[in-house]
């Protein structure tokens, strides 16, 4: 009868010919590269066969390592699949590691968790909220959430909606400038760009007659929303902002929406990214299907979506 020990050196033998290295395998699995080696050592010595030959570049397979290598990914899944059948009967618990968007992930996020952890009390979570692209093969991170135009096909993903930009200011600012009618007039402002949002130093706009460019001499550029968004509320000037960091303001009467009857050229969109594995994580499906009840089910985001590009 297998041991859980036995168990898992298989699972550190398995993702040491996955990853093809003992230092990523050690990073995936969150241990020591010496851990990692110990493992596989007590594991050839349980078989009595060395299992993986080695040089300074390359790992490789031996004629028994690949026998065991394709049993061990049957029986793992097989009892991967076992466990997760008798998960699926329970609240889910344990530690979910998220990355996020600084501004989606200080607006919205906090919302979202609240809802699932009064439904899921004990899920606890680690948040990390930066805006790089966020590669999950190496990193420890479960789940991350990233708002994007275009993902890598190879990517596990689950679409949550369209994230919608808008123009707007303060009605502070607009005190004594130029009307604004028509976005031509845009050239008589302060304009704020975030250069994701701007096609050629052009703010794109978007409505019934088509597509409309306005050249825009940036007095301020910046790739931070949350910062864009902090300048508009001290009146200098007009930007494009996500719609979910704008609503808000623009209830309370401290943003006004400009030309509403526009919406920007430019879109992005909402997914979920999960860590690609051959074993389903019910806890992070779980969370994944709370973010789409929440967020497609009830409407929060649009779900209109336009081919990425």
């Amino acid at each position: 009868m297998l041991s859980s020990a036995t168990l898992s050196q298989l699972s550190v033998f398995v993702r040491i010919i996955e990853t093809g290295s003992f230092t990523k395998a050690a990073h995936e699995l969150g241990l020591s590269r010496s851990a990692v080696s110990k493992s596989l050592s007590k594991l050839e010595e349980q078989m009595g066969k060395v299992l993986i030959k080695r040089t300074t570049r390359n790992i490789f397979l031996t004629e028994q390592g690949e026998i065991v290598f394709n049993r061990a990914i049957t029986l793992l899944e097989e009892f991967e699949d076992m466990f997760s059948k008798v998960r699926s009967y329970s609240a889910p618990e344990g530690h979910l590691r998220l990355s996020c968007s600084v501004a989606y992930g200080s607006n919205i996020l906090p919302g979202l968790i609240t809802s699932y952890q009064k439904k899921y009390p004990l899920v606890k979570f680690h948040i990390d909220l930066n805006d790089r692209i966020i590669n999950l093969s190496e990193t420890n991170f479960d789940l991350v959430l990233r708002i994007t135009k275009k993902l890598a096909e190879s990517e596990s993903h689950y679409y949550l909606g369209q994230i919608n930009w808008i123009y707007c200011c303060s009605p502070q600012y607009l005190i004594n400038k130029p009307e604004i009618n028509i976005p031509d007039d845009l050239i008589h402002h302060r304009c704020l760009t975030n250069p994701i949002m701007a096609y050629h130093d052009n703010w794109v706009f978007s409505g019934e007659i088509g597509e409309i460019m306005v050249p825009v001499e940036s007095v301020i550029t910046s790739n931070s929303s949350l910062t864009l968004l902090s300048i508009l509320l001290s009146h200098n000037g007009i930007s494009c902002i996500p719609d979910y960091l704008a609503s808000t303001y623009i209830k309370k009467g401290a943003l006004i929406h400009i030309l509403p009857e526009y919406h920007a050229g430019l879109s992005h969109h909402l997914y979920a990214i999960e860590k690609k594995s051959r074993y389903i994580n019910p806890l992070t499906r779980s969370f994944i299907e709370h973010l789409q009840h929440t967020l497609i089910g009830s409407g929060s985001l649009s779900q209109q979506k336009s081919d990425p590009v």
